[in-house]
């Protein structure tokens, strides 16, 4: 058990609040990549993500 909660602390759970406030954005539907991506490229690269703007659209689903 202690293997699994050191992944999940390692590589799930948020590292800082940028990221913790892109996750709670991201679940109701705001995507703001740039709190995550400070390089403005890099942002409107994952704006543009289909795989993101599937997932914004099953999000509204629901």
């Amino acid at each position: 058990m202690a293997g699994a909660h050191a992944f999940v602390s390692d590589y799930v759970e948020p590292k800082d609040d940028a990221e913790q406030e892109y996750f709670e954005r991201f679940a109701a539907g705001d995507f703001q990549p740039s709190l995550l991506f400070p390089d403005e490229s890099m942002a409107a690269a994952a704006l543009a993500s289909p795989e993101a703007q599937w997932k914004l659209r099953n999000l509204k689903r629901m």
